[in-house]
């Protein structure tokens, strides 16, 4: 389980699930905003899987859909309500059981006025 490196209370899968990228994550208890690192490949998979998972719908729709805008509205529902959920409970999965993962947080860049 992967813990906030603030205020120490563990990050449920849900909450990792829902931050879409690895650079979204806040902690939900002070509201901290968190990162995966290391995150580079992490976020190539997550586009890569995306990407392929869009061209799968959209190709599932056009098969299942009697005209083209039945067809096109027919991947989006699939993409959005199936792909993308799957892709997010998979990756949260991965980065909630992997332990060369750590959550740390992202510092704030102070403008000079």
């Amino acid at each position: 389980m992967k813990y906030c490196p603030v205020c120490n209370t563990p990050l449920t899968l849900f909450t990792i699930m829902r931050a879409l990228t690895s650079n979204r994550l806040r902690c939900p208890f002070c509201g901290r905003r968190l990162k995966v690192l290391p995150a580079n490949k992490l976020n190539l998979c997550l586009g890569i899987a995306y990407l392929l998972l869009a061209c799968l719908s959209l190709f599932i729709g056009f098969q299942i859909g009697e005209s083209q805008k039945h067809s096109l509205l027919s991947g989006i529902v699939i993409y959005l309500f199936i792909c993308i959920p799957l892709v997010e409970l998979l990756a949260a999965y991965y980065i909630q059981r992997n332990p060369a993962l750590r959550i740390g947080c992202v510092k704030v860049k102070l403008s000079k006025r």
